[in-house]
């Protein structure tokens, strides 16, 4: 054939071997000449240069010929430039036969004498310095290792779990407190669950008005009305959890009780606020009320009456379902009641009580050495004959101070005079502020008191013990004697404390270890008495009443539970890492600590919506935040896909049209799952992504997508009518933007307006897919495909800029380029039709999800009923075009 004559002529004279110089590397052991490279090598020149036996500097030279498969490999073409002593250095050409003859390498820079295989003696001092100063690194490491240990163990005995429960979520929420908190929660006497865990940014603090032994209250407005946060401080974290542990127990909430709104922890990379977010009374406590004020005998009785009644409510266990466990305070003092506008008592602050479960005969005590005000301790507290394994005996102690209570309530009742119109009553008083101490240490001046009160001039006779006391002011410095005494104090102390440091790391080292272990398979569910299944699956599976993730209290302890291997990516937000819980593996994606809004904006998609669950949207497992009094880190758990996202999977592999239909028909019906709105309970809201693009875009095993990332979405609530639009700047991933959203011409009151800038994103992606799928060239038996590129990757730099975005998508109308060869294969042209609607410059133009679902799943029905009438093969699985291809062929398989 003529034509084909000029081509074969071509490919010879490209196959032509190149002829080398060749010294010192000849192939066969041939004396010096000539050798050749096979098509694709080089000519190389080497020069290596070392020290002989006079040590004086020799170079070598060797020339020789490089195969194709040596070039870039072990024997690379580089110059090293970092001084050594013995370098090699190559140089490579292939322009012209033997056009290594006169390529000579550069020399390397190298050292001129050989290292000193040991320090010579002026350097001894040296040493000394470095052993000295690594001694005291070492020990400075074994303190530092110590506090951290000491921390972790003070932080594991304090944290406590929650024994929160989450309803469903449908339920629209009341914009007055009074509403939220009578709702029907699940969250115990608080707020929904969801609400509490995102209140701390909406407080706004006002001014403080009162600090005490655990924190600081202050008064503070949410929604448009008084609260007030208690904040603990940073060393009370086991109070804070006892007392948010104590509210959210079903049927705690009681007139007589402070009314409990929410539990949050706010915190950045630097510091961790605990706080708890109450009802606020503006007459304070009872200590600070019955200072101001004398009560007649009607707000005596109100206020007695009220206590009595509050205590009784705490003290008695309510059987059923919801129920109550019976609760002693254990800390019942004037200063821990309030006083309501009505006049009557709100007793508050239960981080030292302890609950009592019937059921389990079970006395939950809380992790705190603390019991209560020494002035109101009863007798078997003080003498510590208390019997802590009988709920009574707290009870009974409770009472004890309720009855001081009234003591100091009474003092403050005016009463007449008998015989007399004038009125009395007593100044306020702490209880047994009148009992008075004898000094009994040694000390230098003693100063004792003793008092009487049973006759006018007792005291004239009444003599108190003398003290015992020293008769010399003591020495403030040892003498001259005693100094070799102090040293040898001083070192054996050293010695014992240094002792007692590597004891105190062995003993922490040993309980990290017994804690990795431990693995904690008795977790208790919404419902106190069912076990939980101990697998991922049949967890989430649950209803749980938590969105589509475990139930919270899972979530809320998973954090130390998840063991964590090793980071598999970092985006805008975070990073993800591999992690294992319960033997299975699971994804992590770690939170920067400013992307908070992020976290909570994808955490309430998830929690919110109870069928939120689906086959084509990322699984989701747990949200938890884990953190101390320095650093606290933001965690959301979901399913692991080992393939990767999208725009990974599509760089390494190429599709055959099968897969092709796969993904773009699961990414449709995710998509279309997310825009639509379920009615009922539950139910589901309408939801916009808005970060649309293949990196927030998983492979699954089966070949479908999943959708992740929804930092950036928004809800639709139909009933009214509204959008919850996050507080969050960022709008999306520039080169994904629709024309309104880059024109600034989105109507964000309209949610149809979000789903369609969706829609275009989703067609640049379905672009993406589509590039990567191989077809047979027409007229022949080979394959094609594009390489994988970016929508716009020919017209915009790698990281383009909005205005660079405007220019190109909304003034020059430029769209990614569909190819020719597309037109003759079926699913890519559907393919092409759809994208080319979805990312039209009308919105109101663009397909909608449910319509892109539906054409994919005709297309598919289409596809399978071809299949049974013909015996045509196609491609299952194709990773390379130059790899083997499988085929299926009248129901049987071949390779070629």
């Amino acid at each position: 054939n003529p034509d084909m004559a000029p081509k074969s002529r071509k490919k010879k004279a490209h196959a032509k071997a190149l002829q080398c110089y060749c010294e010192g590397h000849c192939p066969d052991l041939r004396s010096n000449g000539t050798c050749e490279a096979r098509p694709g090598g080089s000519c190389f020149s080497v020069v290596k240069s070392y020290r002989d036996e006079n040590h004086e500097l020799v170079s070598e030279f060797t020339f020789g010929c490089m195969s194709p498969e040596q070039s870039g490999g072990l024997l690379q073409c580089k110059v090293a430039t970092a001084a050594h002593l013995h370098g090699t250095n190559i140089l490579c050409c292939n322009n012209s036969d033997f056009c290594n003859r006169d390529l000579i390498p550069e020399d390397t820079p190298r050292t001129t004498e050989p290292p000193n295989d040991l320090p010579s003696a002026t350097h001894f001092s040296m040493y000394t310095i470095v052993i000295i100063v690594g001694s005291f690194m070492v020990l400075l490491l074994l303190m530092g290792l110590v506090t951290l240990c000491f921390l972790h163990r003070r932080r594991d005995r304090r944290r406590k779990k929650h024994c929160l429960v989450e309803s469903s979520y449908g339920n629209q929420i009341s914009p007055h407190i009074t509403d939220l908190v009578d709702q029907s929660s699940g969250s115990g006497s608080g707020l929904p669950l969801l609400v509490q865990r995102t209140i701390a940014k909406q407080v706004q603090m006002l001014h403080s008005v009162g600090k005490g032994r655990y924190g600081e209250v202050w008064l503070a407005k949410w929604r448009d009305e008084k609260v007030a946060v208690k904040v603990f401080f940073t060393t009370e974290e086991a109070s804070w959890f006892r007392e948010t542990e104590i509210y959210q127990t079903v049927l705690m909430r009681h007139e007589n009780i402070l009314g409990f709104i929410a539990a949050d922890i706010k915190g950045t990379g630097t510091w961790t606020q605990m706080l708890l977010i109450t009802d606020y009374h503006e007459l304070g406590s009872l200590h600070d009320f019955l200072q101001r004020k004398v009560l007649n005998t009607e707000m005596l009785r109100n206020l007695a009456l009220s206590l009595g009644s509050g205590i009784a409510h705490l003290h008695t266990h309510i059987l059923g379902t919801p129920g109550k466990p019976a609760i002693a305070h254990r800390d019942i003092k004037s200063k821990n009641i309030l006083v309501k506008r009505n006049g009557q008592c709100a007793i508050a602050d239960f981080g030292l009580a302890v609950m009592y479960n019937s059921e389990l005969d079970e006395i939950c005590i809380a992790k705190n050495t603390r019991v209560g005000t020494r002035r109101y301790m009863a007798p078997e507290v003080l003498n510590q004959t208390l019997n802590s394994g009988q709920f009574e005996a707290f009870k009974m102690a409770d009472m004890y101070s309720v009855g001081l209570v009234f003591w100091e309530m009474a003092r403050r009742c005016i009463t007449t005079i008998k015989g007399t119109k004038n009125t009395t009553c007593e100044d306020y008083a702490l209880p047994y502020h009148d009992v008075c101490k004898v000094a009994t240490a040694a000390h230098l001046h003693g100063t004792n008191i003793l008092c009487c009160n049973n006759s006018d001039f007792c005291n004239r006779d009444l003599i108190p013990e003398d003290t015992p006391r020293t008769t010399e002011p003591p020495n403030d410095l040892p003498s001259a004697t005693h100094f070799s005494m102090y040293t040898i104090v001083i070192i054996v102390g050293s010695f014992m404390v240094l002792l007692l440091l590597m004891g105190l790391v062995t003993l922490c080292f040993l309980h990290r270890r017994r804690d990795r272990r431990r693995k904690k398979h008795c977790l208790v569910e919404s419902s106190y008495g069912n076990q939980i299944s101990p697998h991922i699956t049949d967890l989430v599976d649950q209803s749980s009443g938590s969105g589509s993730g475990l139930p919270l209290l899972v979530q809320r302890t998973i954090a130390k539970q998840v063991q964590m291997l090793h980071s598999v990516g970092k985006g805008r937000y975070g990073e993800v890492w591999l992690a294992k819980w319960r033997d299975e593996k699971v994804a992590v994606k770690v939170f920067f600590t400013t992307e908070e809004a992020s976290w909570l904006r994808e955490t309430e998609i998830y929690q919110t919506v109870l069928k939120m669950r689906h086959e084509n949207i990322l699984g989701f497992i747990a949200a938890d935040i884990k953190g101390t009094g320095t650093w606290t880190q933001m965690l959301l758990i979901t399913d692991y896909h080992e393939l990767g996202s999208l725009h990974d999977f599509l760089q390494r592999k190429v599709l055959n049209t099968e897969m092709l239909r796969n993904l773009a028909l699961s990414l449709g019906s995710g998509i279309a799952h997310l825009h639509t709105h379920i009615l009922g309970t539950p139910g589901k809201p309408a939801i916009a992504h808005r970060d649309i693009k293949s990196k927030n875009i998983l492979v699954k095993r089966n070949g479908q997508c999943a959708i992740a990332d929804f930092g950036l979405a928004v809800m639709y609530n139909s009933e009214l009518d509204e959008i919850c639009i996050a507080k969050n700047t960022r709008v999306g991933t520039r080169r994904y933007m629709a024309p309104e959203v880059l024109n600034q011409t989105l109507n964000s009151g309209q949610f149809e307006a979000f789903k369609m800038a969706d829609m275009y994103s989703v067609g640049l992606v379905f672009w993406e897919m589509a590039r990567r799928c191989i077809t047979t060239i027409k007229g022949t038996k080979n394959t094609t495909c594009e390489d994988y590129a970016l929508p716009y990757h020919d017209v915009v730099p790698n990281d383009p800029s909005f205005e660079d975005m405007h220019a190109a998508v909304c003034v020059k109308t430029i769209r990614p380029p569909v190819p020719a060869r597309w037109q003759d294969e079926e699913i890519l042209s559907v393919l092409a039709k759809i994208m080319q609607e979805c990312w039209h410059p009308n919105p109101a133009v663009r397909l909608t999800a449910l319509r892109v679902k539906k054409t994919l799943c005709n297309l598919e029905e289409d596809f399978t009923e071809n299949n049974k009438k013909s015996d045509q093969y196609f491609v299952l699985a194709v990773d390379h075009p130059h790899w083997p291809r499988i085929f299926l062929f009248s129901g049987k398989c071949f390779i070629k």
